[in-house]
């Protein structure tokens, strides 16, 4: 399965963006493909059900990383692999999104004394990247890469959507 990204003027505006800004300012190499997926990310995210897309097994939307994290886990409340490479892709992407246009965000959660305040979200994100990248069987391929490029590269990346942030203003 070949990774398809939005084609509407939202995307294309970030992907003009993240370029740029991964061109000049994050010290990753440049990779049009995770660029591709990065701007998709942003365009999926402004839509807050989406953002908030994890739900466990009675349907109900789990909106902290906190909640999450057990339902990415096959022991304890993934009913399957695939659901473990789901919802560790979308942790990674939670995490880079907040991270990267809302740094503040994980300040105000520590400081109101949230549970998903003590997250590390770029050592999680990373390691939320890492395990879904391992899942690099058919049809999952190509976005693995992608995935692994954003575990390793997670800060570098991290920086260029702040850069996106601060280039909105």
């Amino acid at each position: 399965m070949k990774l398809q990204f939005t084609n509407e003027p939202l995307g294309q505006y970030f992907r003009t963006l993240l370029h740029d800004a991964i061109q000049h300012e994050s010290g990753v190499l440049p990779s049009e493909t995770t660029e591709a997926y990065l701007a998709d990310l942003l365009v999926r995210f402004a839509h807050f059900e989406r953002m908030h897309g994890i739900r466990d097994a009675f349907g109900h939307r789990i909106p902290t990383v906190t909640g999450m994290l057990p339902e990415a886990d096959v022991r304890l409340h993934a009913n399957s692999f695939l659901r473990e490479r789901e919802v560790h892709k979308h942790i990674g992407d939670y995490l880079l999104f907040w991270a990267g246009m809302y740094p503040e965000y994980f300040q105000h959660l520590r400081k109101a004394g949230h549970v998903d305040g003590l997250i590390d979200a770029p050592a999680q994100g990373k390691a939320s990247y890492y395990i879904a990248s391992s899942y690099r069987e058919s049809p999952f391929e190509e976005e693995a890469e992608v995935l692994y490029r954003l575990s390793d590269e997670f800060d570098g990346y991290m920086h260029a959507v702040k850069s996106v942030r601060k280039r909105m203003n």
